[in-house]
């Protein structure tokens, strides 16, 4: 009987370790290439016609934030330009 509540306790814990290692992993779905300027983004990031842009915060010399790349839509040029 003791060696059955063991084994319950036992199988609820490895249960629960799965179950928060698939949470932690979920929580990280938003992770987007990180990049210092345009040229760090991966160029097939995103959709045609949208390019990669690098979108980064302030910069306080000699620290700056590391920014996110996001996908941005090109301009036209149009011949009334």
């Amino acid at each position: 009987m003791l060696l059955l509540n063991v084994l319950k306790i036992l199988i609820f814990v490895c249960v629960m370790f799965i179950f928060l290692f698939i949470l932690l992993v979920a929580m990280n779905a938003d992770a987007a290439p990180k990049c210092f300027e345009n040229s760090d983004c991966p160029k097939d990031y995103c959709p045609l016609p949208s390019t990669p842009w690098c979108s980064v915060g302030r910069c306080i010399k000699p620290r700056c934030s590391v920014g996110r790349c996001t996908c941005v839509l090109k301009k036209r040029k149009n011949s009334y330009d």
